[in-house]
């Protein structure tokens, strides 16, 4: 049973033998902050299958891109969702179905465009190297917090100049906020939630206030965690391990 916000701060306070209300230092409670510092932590070095979403970028202009700040869960529609990184990419038919394309980077596409044009010597042959361009596969290019569509060419989406695209992200989940905030994290990840914690909360504290935290301890909490969220996955097949 998943553990809530209110419930970790009262088994980190716990193991530190402290009062929660001795967090707070003014307006800051760093036991608060520790508990969200301990996720991000986990969540900036692991792509976490829990946190793998399908979103939607509204509006997407085909000559200046669209920001993935403008993300929507492609489920309801309306929640925003915080990307941390893009792993596939789609594009909807005219009768609705969403179709993966290939997603590239801004240099690996301006290389391709470089191959098409390298051997172009004269202003002559600019519009049959410029019409290979125009209509091509389509591809999601990023750069940055910016996609955009390639080739950006109207007459390929019936007349249109801004477009949807949709996405499949490995998002950054919102802090916690509310007491009864949950998430798998709270569920499966409690020691090294707790762990964790308690380390960022070391760094806040004088040196005789500080909690002894295991390094090892730590560092297996943290394979569990990893252990866990491959496990999730194990009995999938993929191109990767098909021979």
């Amino acid at each position: 049973m998943a553990l809530t916000f209110l419930q970790m701060q009262n088994e980190v306070a716990a193991y530190a033998n402290r009062a929660n209300a001795s967090f707070v230092i003014g307006s800051v409670d760093i036991l608060k902050r520790a508990i969200n510092k301990a996720r991000k932590w986990a969540e900036s070095r692991h792509n976490f299958e829990l946190s793998k979403v399908s979103v939607r970028i509204p509006s997407v202009s085909l000559t200046t891109g669209g920001a993935l700040s403008t993300a929507v869960d492609n489920v309801d529609g309306t929640t925003p969702v915080n990307v941390k990184l893009v792993e596939r990419a789609f594009l909807a038919s005219p009768t609705g179905e969403t179709f993966p394309v290939e997603l590239v980077s801004r240099n690996y596409h301006v290389r391709r465009l470089q191959r098409r044009f390298e051997n172009v010597m004269t202003t002559a042959e600019m519009t049959p190297a410029r019409s290979t361009v125009l209509f091509q596969g389509f591809s999601i290019v990023q750069q940055g917090g910016t996609i955009y569509v390639t080739p950006p060419n109207s007459a390929q989406f019936a007349g249109l100049t801004t477009i949807p695209v949709y996405l499949d992200v490995v998002r950054w989940r919102p802090d916690y906020s509310a007491d009864a905030d949950t998430d798998f994290f709270l569920d499966h990840c409690v020691e090294f939630i707790l762990y964790r914690s308690l380390y960022q909360l070391n760094l806040h504290l004088k040196e005789d206030q500080r909690i002894p935290i295991s390094k090892d301890a730590l560092a297996d909490a943290w394979d569990t965690v990893i252990q866990w969220d491959t496990s999730l996955i194990d009995g999938m097949v993929d191109d990767v391990t098909l021979d």
